[in-house]
């Protein structure tokens, strides 16, 4: 939730489990070695489809840079298991 908090709860100790529900799917993607931009792809695809994060021109409202360092870094997390 430090890397991808697309609606700013972080900091909101009642909010710890508000990504819970997307856990499983990551954990796949993980798990058959999906790239970091299938990771990506993914986290966007909650941004739009289940949150409905997107600007007046239909863009998500989170940096492609910020969702590609979270998917790099659940990679890099995967790796120490």
């Amino acid at each position: 939730m430090e890397r991808w908090d697309p609606i700013g709860v972080s900091d909101t100790p009642a909010a710890a489990d508000e990504y819970d529900s997307y856990i499983g799917e990551v954990y796949e993607l993980i798990k058959r070695d999906a790239s970091s931009s299938e990771i990506s792809a993914y986290l966007c695809k909650i941004e739009v489809d289940q949150m409905g994060m997107l600007d007046a021109n239909g863009s998500p409202l989170l940096p492609t840079d910020v969702r590609s360092r979270a998917a790099s870094s659940l990679k890099d997390l995967a790796r120490l298991f």
